[in-house]
């Protein structure tokens, strides 16, 4: 029993129509609704996803769910080889093209809600602009559920290899085909370790356990498939009134190339061989601890990083110029009429999309201060977080202490601003089989490295001012 064309097409309409409305949910999303009209439309729209894709699983059930069962079809109603494995031939879940293959992989996880809803998105959005190919079928070789079985096969033996099952070598092959396709074609080596899959790769997840980080969700961020994002900049053009009969003149813009290289991240845990063979939580533990390292330092350097003059990204306190700095009227005194100045020196341009951020005690302080000043006034802060109508994000890694050249306070349109880049699977965990003393024989230990790509830069400084206490 074989699906039909026209049921394959209605499964194909309804998926179609379910990613228009997505597509205008992102970018009322990316426009900030601010209006009542606004809101409600988005929440239409999610309710109208919520129907469709409810329609495509009740489709899906009718249609596919006696092949399902039976194990000889997949959800695209392709058939498969035996009754337990889909035909991967290199293209997991939907083997008739490398773009289809892709979607297919993002689709299962996000189903299985191994992928949230905002990364399936991201994920969709790049393969969907991939116009090489190359990012298609790394996608698709690294969510294949065998290469993710032949990787903890290496992750915890160092001979692993000898125990894989012959799909998940063929799964290592692909994935490391796919590897070095994308590492020549930016004119670098094969990165040599073991890509992280799918389920882990923090290029694509975006959640943060150590700290307080909302710069990923209030950021613009791009994932790239090169070593270098490259964009277009522009002061604008100045119109002109002029008499009548007179020509016009060059109002041609000045055009700028800003662009952001990454960075590497890096780390390395070593155990021992004892502990790697006993230890059967080590998988669940690993994914934490690695998700949780690269957060943590991300919420540090995102805020304070030193930028091209080192070997990390460009932090959003410490890069922004003393052009774009806005002194406290008192000296080592954080007071009511400072808050009203940094939102005052805000371009208009920027204003309606502004966000303050601060230290949650730099936040408890600006809570305090009509009382402390003058009960007469309006509150700075409201019951709903935000100051002076404005919205509100917390930051640990920001300045806490009120005391002289403190960056307490940053106010601006940080979507404008400011970049962070991810490259797209430049995660890669390498087991060093044996670790050697200082005689140079081995110590029983073994470790593995972990090493991403990635960075952050202000763009648009003039979208951005910073309190500083005088």
């Amino acid at each position: 029993m074989i699906v039909s064309s026209d049921e394959r097409n209605e499964l194909t309409r309804l998926r179609r129509h379910r990613d228009e409305l997505q597509h205008e949910i992102r970018e009322l999303e990316d426009s900030r609704p601010e209006t009542a009209g606004q809101w409600e439309r988005l929440e239409n729209l999610r309710r109208g996803v919520g129907r469709v894709q409810d329609d495509i699983d009740a489709h899906a059930q009718r249609t596919l769910g006696p092949l399902l069962e039976a194990g000889v079809a997949t959800e695209s109603g392709d058939v498969t080889n035996d009754r337990s494995t889909p035909v991967f031939d290199g293209n997991p879940f939907f083997p008739r093209s490398t773009r289809d293959a892709a979607l297919r992989t993002v689709e299962a996880y996000e189903r299985s809600n191994t992928l949230s809803a905002l990364a399936a998105d991201k994920l969709d959005r790049i393969v969907r602009s991939d116009r090489s190919g190359m990012d298609c079928r790394f996608i698709a070789a690294i969510g294949n559920p065998a290469y993710e079985r032949a990787f903890w096969h290496l992750l915890t033996d160092a001979a692993g290899y000898r125990d894989m099952a012959e799909d998940e070598r063929a799964a290592m092959r692909a994935v490391q085909a796919a590897q070095s396709e994308r590492a020549m074609a930016i004119g670098t080596g094969a990165e040599g370790g073991f890509a992280v899959p799918l389920t882990l790769d923090p290029s694509i997840l975006q959640t943060s356990d150590g700290s307080i980080n909302p710069l990923r969700s209030l950021a613009r961020v791009e994932t790239i498939s090169t070593n270098e994002w490259k964009g277009v900049s522009s002061a604008g053009i100045t119109a002109s009134y002029d008499v009548e009969g007179a020509e016009v003149g060059d109002d041609s813009p000045t055009l700028a190339q800003p662009s952001v290289k990454c960075e590497r991240l890096q780390a390395f845990v070593p155990f021992s061989a004892e502990l790697g063979a006993d230890w059967g939580g080590l998988r669940a533990e690993l994914g934490r601890l690695l998700q949780e390292s690269k957060d943590g330092l991300e919420a540090e350097k995102f805020v304070n990083g030193a930028g091209t003059a080192s070997t990390e990204p460009e932090g959003i306190i410490a890069g922004l110029g003393t052009a774009y700095q806005v002194k406290t009227a008192g000296t080592a005194i954080f007071a009511v009429s400072d808050v009203y100045s940094l939102k005052e020196s805000l371009p208009p341009r920027f204003r309606p999309n502004a966000t303050f951020l601060a230290n949650g005690d730099v936040l408890d302080s600006i809570y305090r201060m009509v009382a402390l000043a003058d009960a007469t006034e309006p509150p700075l802060m409201t019951s709903d977080g935000r100051i002076l109508r404005k919205a509100v994000a917390e930051v640990s890694t920001m300045a806490s202490a009120l005391t002289t050249a403190s960056k307490i306070v940053l106010f601006g349109d940080i979507r404008a601003a400011f970049l962070i880049i991810d490259r797209l699977g430049s995660m890669t965990i390498e087991l060093v089989p044996h670790l050697l003393g200082s005689s140079h024989r081995p110590t029983g230990m073994r470790g593995l490295y972990m090493f991403a790509r990635n960075s952050s830069a202000i763009l648009v400084p003039q979208a951005l001012r910073l309190l500083v206490v005088k």
